[in-house]
């Protein structure tokens, strides 16, 4: 009865230490700070930033196109990494989620950048 009770359980168990697991590395990276700018994200993030982005948000990031003012502030988000996520779910706002992970990370640094220039 007993190998009976642990091999139903075991998987339940194996499934529920696995995603804990992944919720604790996901919240330590998190944690872990930026990651270093490079010049080719920069880049990549400025570019981007000018086709998908300056339209409504103003080739300055001025809030020019009636949206809001992206250079200075960002006070909503705490890190760049909730920059990126907001970026990743909501932008380009005619075609939400359009960007990869990447492309969001890329306009995130320029705008992060953008509003804290001190070294990271």
């Amino acid at each position: 009865m007993l190998k009976s009770v642990v091999t139903r359980i075991g998987p339940v168990v194996f499934l529920v230490l696995g995603v804990v697991t992944g919720i604790l590395w996901a919240r330590a990276a998190a944690e872990a700070g930026p990651r270093p700018v490079s010049p080719v994200t920069m880049a990549e993030g400025q570019q981007l930033y000018a086709i998908d982005c300056a339209t409504c948000h103003g080739p300055a990031g001025d809030g020019a196109g009636g949206a809001p003012r992206l250079d200075t502030g960002l006070a909503s988000f705490s890190t760049e990494a909730a920059l990126a996520s907001f970026i990743r779910r909501n932008m380009p706002a005619t075609a939400p989620g359009t960007l990869t992970p990447h492309q969001a990370r890329a306009v995130a640094t320029y705008l992060w950048t953008l509003n804290h220039p001190s070294p990271r």
